[in-house]
């Protein structure tokens, strides 16, 4: 990770309703409180942040996202990384982002982003990605961004991301961003063992075989068994096999995936997933916790060459660590083909030694077709 950003914990004025925090001002310019919340922003004071479900608005890290328009004016802020390493399959960097247009009401006065509104994303001044509220098609949702850097305009490992709202208006609401990350462009593999995440799984593995619904590309069948997955074997209607299961952003439900392009589907056609990987954490817990399990989920409602599909309303999953269950979903805790972001405290694990197994198993009752989908698994080693 080469840079992170959350808007999470930082110092100023939380403004609560009910005892429930609303909105909060604070300043980004001084020295943030974690490496995921660095501060140290250039024009960063008195940034604005909404807390999750403000507007209902979910925040996709922690408890707050970060508000574009000041009360008024556009923020122009920036801030620094560095870069040492060389390309990797003609990318040197991925900058992810969530962003939402926001459309919600505050003491009973109404308050929308300027439907003209427009974000850049630059680094080293150059803009590597223009967001417009026409681009995005419903208020008050996030969606995830993905950008692919090829290379840096400015030489030498420092660099510079920058935030602009570029919207010609000075206004008091803009867009909702969230979850800013500048990723080194390496297989998620390669960096899923090392540092501060113990494990990282993205299902964006190649496709084996891709399958078409209307015509289209739509899912595939990946190899998890060759990044160490176990217990993937299991028959469907072609016979035995050892392939899972993706479904490509957006294709079926409109669900999106948290990162890269692909989300995995808990159900195998038929049959729920029972799938192990090992991973090792060698660190001490610190203030009660070993580590973070998250993940990203959401049921699904969707057509397959325009057969209605639902997750069954009665399933379930289970996370579970050493065989203990850490994480239980059921259906009914999910909105429909909206993935909702799940973070896990880890006290402890059931198994001694530094070596650990992440188990992933759709306990449905029911063997179906599709079941929950599931994206963007870590576990982050706990540092404080």
């Amino acid at each position: 990770m080469l840079f992170s950003e959350n808007f999470d914990h930082y110092d100023g004025q939380y403004y609560q309703d009910n005892g429930v925090n609303v909105f909060a001002v604070v300043d980004m310019q001084a020295a943030g409180p974690d490496t995921e919340n660095s501060g140290n922003w250039a024009a960063g004071q008195n940034a604005e942040l909404g807390a999750n479900g403000y507007g209902t608005i979910e925040s996709t890290s922690g408890g707050f996202w970060f508000d574009t328009m000041r009360s008024p004016g556009q923020v122009d802020m920036s801030h620094t990384f560095v870069d040492t390493s060389a390309a990797v399959g003609g990318k040197t960097s991925v900058l992810s982002f969530d962003v939402a247009k926001q459309s919600l009401d505050y003491h009973g006065q109404h308050y929308a982003t300027d439907p003209n509104a427009s974000l850049e994303f630059r680094i080293d001044g150059q803009t590597v990605k223009t967001i417009n509220a026409s681009d995005l098609a419903t208020s008050n949702d996030m969606y995830h961004v993905e950008v692919n850097v090829a290379g840096y305009a400015g030489a030498g490992p420092g660099h510079t991301l920058e935030l602009i709202d570029t919207t010609a208006n000075a206004g008091f609401t803009g867009f909702s961003v969230d979850s800013i990350q500048i990723k080194d462009a390496c297989d998620p593999h390669s960096e899923a063992h090392n540092g501060s995440f113990p494990f990282v799984e993205n299902f964006d593995e190649q496709p084996i075989q891709v399958f078409k619904s209307s015509g289209v590309d739509t899912s595939a069948s990946i190899d998890l068994v060759s990044q160490g997955w176990t217990g993937t074997g299991h028959n469907d209607q072609f016979g035995f096999t050892t392939t899972s299961e993706v479904v490509k952003s957006g294709m079926l439900g409109n669900v999106p995936s948290t990162s890269g392009d692909q989300w995995l589907d808990t159900q195998n056609t038929p049959g729920g997933i029972n799938i192990s990987h090992a991973f090792t954490d060698n660190t001490a817990a610190a203030g009660g916790k070993t580590s973070v399990l998250s993940f990203d989920i959401a049921k699904l409602d969707l057509k397959w060459d325009g057969n209605p599909y639902q997750t069954d309303p009665n399933a379930s999953f289970q996370f579970k660590i050493d065989n203990a269950v850490v994480a239980e979903i059921h259906a009914s805790d999910l909105a429909t083909n909206q993935m909702t972001h799940f973070d896990v405290d880890i006290a402890g694990y059931a198994g001694a030694g530094d070596t650990h197994t992440l188990t992933l198993t759709d306990t449905t009752l029911t063997a179906g077709y599709f079941g929950f989908a599931v994206d963007t698994i870590a576990i982050h080693d706990w540092v404080i």
